[in-house]
């Protein structure tokens, strides 16, 4: 006699691990199946966490999430100098137009932050933490924070937001 399967369904309530939601914030979301949520990571980069602990403004984060875009579309493996200096080709052919405007605009928004560039590639470029940059620069990891809000003021100024 042959056993009848059940088949296994997911239960809504299946969000993954209680270790993930100490880390991100998860916010549920309704879905198209009536009486079935999704989670949804909402603090997904490093300016998405310090916005939702509010140790940025909104015009900060708003300026970083601009600057980020350009450098995801325009320099996403992009070999920089130890300045920071974006290599923009010399010819369109090289690579597709929307990429030179990305990194046209991320070579205008660095010019414009000046010394405080590397800050901004750091964090906002490679989603790294500002206390890390503190640290790797010698100065106290609880500076980071601040440089890095002195950097995206700077940013904020330049994109006019």
């Amino acid at each position: 006699m042959a056993k009848k399967r059940k088949n296994k369904q997911l239960q809504p309530s299946d969000f993954g691990t209680r270790e993930r939601g100490q880390h991100d914030e998860i916010q549920l979301e309704e879905t198209m199946v009536a009486g079935v949520n999704r989670a949804r990571i909402t603090t997904q980069t490093q300016l998405d966490r310090y916005y939702n602990r509010e140790e940025i403004s909104y015009r900060q984060y708003d300026a970083g999430e601009r600057f980020q875009a350009a450098w995801f579309i325009g320099c996403r493996g992009v070999a920089v100098a130890a300045n920071y200096d974006v290599r923009i080709p010399s010819s369109s052919r090289e690579v597709e137009q929307h990429v030179v405007r990305a990194r046209r605009s991320v070579k205008k928004a660095l010019d414009a932050v000046g010394p405080l560039a590397a800050i901004v590639v750091h964090v906002a470029g490679l989603d790294l933490a500002a206390s890390e940059w503190a640290v790797m620069h010698d100065h106290d990891k609880r500076s980071g924070i601040t440089v890095l809000r002195m950097a995206l003021d700077a940013l904020a100024d330049h994109y006019g937001v």
